[in-house]
């Protein structure tokens, strides 16, 4: 009986360790997703427009340069997050969607990248033509937030039946409290599972083919199986087919794969020292 449920808490915690990483990491590749295939266009076009009207004699290759490194920029990421978190959150809550100011992302996107944009250009800003890009981005947050806001009421039409019960578990995986409650289960079941094994070394062997386990659906299985279904949730929720990111969770599914793989040699050389240990003590 204590051996069974000892193997349903591995099992369980198998389940908890995926849950936990995925929550980790949802917002992350949600967010990058929808950056690159629609937001960041939106945002990067802008700012490429404020650039054109600062330096009318950039070349065109130039300012794609511009752009390309715009999309990467996490202050792009940061206001696509808010929007999704918005989004996710009237979906759940039925109430109306309250969109987010983004004037003081859009400055610190211009800050974060205004090396990038004299690296393109060729040239060194002076302050004046600083000041005046930013007094640019400013006059062009309106636009950028109203180019927005349409992206989003179209993902906010008519929010029922498949659509709303994603959004819905996306505001619900992505919460702190989600996530919280995950980290308790695992340390909890850590915990349980060392005190019926009566040492934690013992605990290993098991727990360590659960982490080995996570690592591999993390960092294998999962990116796999995801990137099929992946097009078409995304064609559902957005009107489109994208490719999804899954660096972020291959990255989390590595840790807990190498962590799985040191428990089990330590359950090992632990193993051998109590035998050797053993045979010494009758020589």
């Amino acid at each position: 009986m204590k051996k069974a449920i000892i193997i349903l808490l591995n099992v369980i915690l198998f389940g908890a360790l995926i849950l936990f990483a995925g929550s980790i990491c949802a917002t992350k590749i949600v967010a990058y997703t929808i950056t690159q295939e629609i937001t960041g266009n939106v945002e990067s076009q802008r700012m490429i427009d404020v650039v054109m009207d600062a330096f009318p004699e950039a070349s065109p290759d130039q300012l794609l340069q511009v752009q390309e490194a715009l999309k990467d920029s996490p202050a792009i990421e940061e206001i696509t997050t808010k929007y999704i978190d918005e989004i996710a959150a009237a979906a759940a809550s039925g109430e109306e969607l309250k969109l987010p100011e983004i004037k003081e992302d859009m400055n610190t996107l211009l800050e974060e990248n205004m090396s990038i944009i004299e690296e393109n250009l060729g040239k060194e800003l002076t302050q004046e033509q600083r000041q005046a890009l930013s007094k640019k981005v400013e006059e062009k947050s309106d636009d950028v937030q109203n180019s927005l806001s349409a992206a989003t009421q179209s993902i906010m039409y008519e929010i029922s039946g498949g659509r709303a019960v994603i959004l819905k578990a996306y505001h619900t995986v992505t919460s702190t409290a989600f996530q919280a409650g995950c980290g308790i289960v695992v340390f909890a079941l850590l915990v349980l599972i060392s005190f019926l094994k009566r040492s934690p070394v013992k605990a290993m062997l098991g727990v360590g083919i659960s982490f080995l386990l996570s690592g591999i659906c993390l960092t294998l299985l999962i990116p796999y199986v995801a990137s099929g279904i992946g097009g078409e949730i995304t064609d559902r929720l957005l009107g489109r087919y994208m490719n999804i990111d899954f660096s972020d969770l291959r990255i989390i599914g590595g840790i807990i794969l190498g962590i799985g793989v040191v428990m089990e040699l330590i359950y090992i050389l632990a193993g051998r020292r109590r035998r050797d240990s053993f045979e010494y003590d009758w020589k």
